[in-house]
């Protein structure tokens, strides 16, 4: 309540709660004003009840705008009515110069109408007479001026710094009725370069500093109040007038570092970039993209389709954009090889080739493959999912040259093999006899030599390595060799190829001519030789007949030492000086047709010796050691004795013979008369004949005596002493006894 009217916040149902008031003195009622202009509610007085400092009312309202605030309304008049009693018959006051449009009513002392003229505060003096007297009431008057709707459109400015901006000056819009007379900032800090013109409102200038959003709140004024309203100012850096990437498309190989990573944008223009951004996140494994430089960096570790990207440049002053596409392809094999690189396959016949599958050398998988030329032999195909040359050949084909691209996202790396289909050859083709062997200018039944073939194939022509003997001719077109040798030829080994469009096969085959073979006999098919001897045989040489010539001679055994064997001729020659027993020997004459023998037997015989017994008659005592015993006989000259033979075996007992040295030894017990014997001193040369007596007397007795040895007798008398018989000593018998004088 303020005087007589009561200020409430009410809604007329189209703007709003806003501050509304009732004059009790004269019942009307009128919104006082729509804060929240609109449909919008200010709800005045809602979390702040309105009271009166002077003659200006605060309480809280919401603009809409600016959120719950202090506000204050000062009232055009504040009305006193009052009545203590007894009725007013006249009023006065005490100044009758009101503002234009409003009336003083001398019968009841109300103030009325509607001023039209701005009217300072001015004090009033009012009387309200009656018989009783006057009772006195005082109020001022004011008017203000109307306040207009302000407002700035852009409300949100948006400057670039230190360039001129078309949303400036900034002049405030003003709508409806009253002069502004002046115009306050709330805050007078503004970038370098804009003003603010207390006069007219407008925000004018060129910016030269970076701002961020300041909201600015300003003030019109004029005596009615004060109306306000609200821009918030940004200075933003200049934008780049260009950013770009070079390249701009980018192709990267997995797991590979690339001269183009780093890829660093270029940026024309001023203006500083603050942040990056990038379109999409979703980068290849390996590969970062830098929010503060807008590098794409790192090594790409994925496979990754071309992607389109865009980039944001930002800084305050807003975005600049590029782009750039990046594919990461796989990494090409360093080499791609087919072994064999020439691959000739034989018609219908499987090949330890095929499949031909290609060696791939380095990183990175192979994803198709191509051929060059698509017409391959009928049966052969290419496999285009991994480069296999497979199949088996039905159709012959000339050497034809093929490139293959083996290739991935990285790219392709190419190899080559070339194809031949030749046609079939027999499995086999041989001689029989395979070794040849010919006699020289004889005709022989392995000729002609055909060569015998096994399997399929028709062979065109035939081939030999090197030259035949003279007479001998080679069938190029049938591969048969024939003819009549008229040349010795040595064992060579020959090859023949035969051939058809599929290549050759090869045979092999040894030829050899001989020489014909001469007969060969030697005069003596028995040499007895004697060792140390020379004989009348020797030297030994063959005979040879026929034609033929021997080359070399050969024995099957050694020979005696002394006795050589010449294998240049066939000769036994030398003078023998070892015992050699009977031997049969075999003699080979030979040359290049073989070899013929003969037969030759030879013994080398000892020497025979001289042999003598000394003494030749040999006179032994019986049961006495004889010094002329043992007998042995003297042999001299060469030869040695291999046993002895004794004529007659019959020997005093006692007495022995040696058969292995000839010697007479023992001790006789036997008288034996002179006996006659002839020794054989044998070896291999023969025997040598020699003699000795052999003669055993008895022994004789050492000594004879007669006792007495003096012997007188008396003649005719008989005497003791007679007879006288010899008394013997040792051993010994007498035979006969002789008397040295008969007389």
């Amino acid at each position: 309540l303020v005087g007589d009217t009561i200020y409430f916040s009410a809604s007329d149902g189209s703007s709003g709660d806003e501050l509304w008031a009732h004059d009790t003195s004269n019942h009307s009622t009128w919104r006082v004003a729509d804060i929240n202009s609109g449909a919008g509610s200010s709800y005045p007085g809602n979390h702040m009840e309105g009271f009166l400092v002077g003659d200006t009312m605060y309480f809280s309202a919401d603009d809409g705008s600016d959120g719950r605030e202090l506000w204050a309304h000062r009232p055009l008049s504040i009305g006193y009515n009052t009545n203590t009693g007894g009725a007013v018959t006249s009023w006065a006051i005490n100044n009758t110069s009101l503002p234009t449009g409003l009336t003083f009513s001398t019968s009841n002392g109300t103030i009325y109408g509607t001023p039209t003229q701005l009217w300072n505060r001015t004090a009033y003096k009012v009387w309200a007479n009656n018989s009783g007297g006057s009772s006195v009431a005082y109020l001022n008057i004011t008017v203000v001026d109307e306040l207009p709707t302000i407002s700035y459109s852009p409300e949100n400015l948006t400057l670039t710094n230190n360039t001129a901006s078309s949303d400036l000056p900034l002049a405030p819009t003003i709508t409806g009725s009253g002069a502004i007379t002046s115009w306050t900032l709330n805050n007078t800090n503004l970038p370098t370069g804009i003003s603010f013109g207390s006069t007219n409102g407008t925000l004018y200038g060129t910016a030269t500093q970076l701002w961020t959003r300041t909201s600015y709140k300003v003030w019109a004024n004029n005596s009615g109040g004060s109306v306000v309203a609200y821009f918030n100012l940004t200075v933003n850096d200049q934008v780049p007038s260009g950013i770009t990437y070079s390249p701009e498309n980018v192709t990267l190989t997995n797991n590979t570092a690339s001269s183009d990573l780093p890829l660093v944008p270029s940026i024309t223009g001023s203006g500083t970039i603050t942040s990056w951004e990038l379109n999409n996140t979703n980068l290849p494994s390996g590969i970062s993209f830098g929010s503060s430089n807008g590098t794409l960096y790192g090594t790409a570790t994925q496979l990754w389709t071309t992607t389109a990207y865009k980039v944001w440049a930002n800084n305050t002053g807003g975005s600049v954009v590029a782009y750039f596409n990046l594919t990461v392809n796989d990494e090409v094999p360093s080499d791609i090889t087919y072994s064999p690189e020439n691959v000739t396959l034989t018609n219908n016949t499987a090949s330890s080739d095929l499949p031909l599958v290609p060696s791939v050398t380095g990183s990175g998988a192979i994803t198709s493959w191509e051929l060059n030329n698509t017409n391959l032999p009928s049966g052969i195909s290419f496999g285009s999912a991994n480069g296999t040359l497979y199949g088996t050949a039905t159709q012959l084909w000339t050497t034809t040259s093929y490139k293959v691209w083996a290739n991935n996202t990285g790219g392709s790396v190419v190899a080559y093999f070339n194809l031949t289909v030749n046609d079939e050859l027999p499995s086999d083709i041989s001689y029989t006899p395979e070794n040849v062997t010919l006699t020289n200018n004889t005709a022989s039944s392995n000729l002609p030599l055909v060569p015998s073939i096994t399997g399929s194939g028709a062979i065109t022509s035939w081939a030999i390595n090197a030259s035949l003997p003279s007479g001998m001719s080679f069938g190029s077109n049938n591969g048969t060799i024939y003819g009549t040798p008229t040349e010795l030829w040595n064992r060579t080994s020959y090859k023949v190829w035969a051939n058809n469009t599929g290549g050759s096969v090869v045979a092999y085959f040894n030829l050899t001519v001989n020489d014909q073979l001469p007969t060969v006999l030697y005069s003596a098919t028995v040499l007895i030789l004697t060792n140390n001897t020379a004989s009348s045989d020797l030297p030994h040489t063959p005979n040879i007949s026929g034609p033929g010539v021997i080359t070399s001679w050969e024995i099957n055994a050694t020979l005696p030492s002394g006795l050589t064997f010449g294998t240049n001729n066939g000769t036994i020659y030398g003078i023998p000086t070892e015992l050699w027993p009977s031997t049969s020997y075999t003699i080979w004459g030979n040359n290049s047709g073989g070899s013929t023998s003969s037969t030759v037997s030879i013994t080398v015989n000892d020497e025979l010796p001289t042999i003598v017994y000394s003494p030749e008659n040999v006179t032994l005592v019986k049961d006495t050691v004889s010094t002329d015993l043992p007998l042995t006989p003297a042999i001299s000259g060469s030869g040695v004795i291999t046993s002895w033979e004794l004529n007659n075996t019959s020997l005093p007992s006692g007495i022995s013979f040696g058969s292995s040295n000839g010697t007479l030894y023992g001790t006789a017990t036997e008288l034996w008369t002179r006996t006659a014997y002839k020794v054989w001193a044998n070896n291999s040369g023969g025997s040598v004949e020699v003699f000795f007596n052999l003669t055993v007397i008895d022994q004789v007795p050492t000594g004879i005596s007669y006792s007495p040895e003096n012997v007188t007798l008396t003649n005719d008398t008989a005497s003791s002493d007679l007879p006288l018989v010899p008394s013997i000593t040792g051993s010994g018998s007498i035979t006969s006894w002789e008397l040295n004088n008969t007389s």
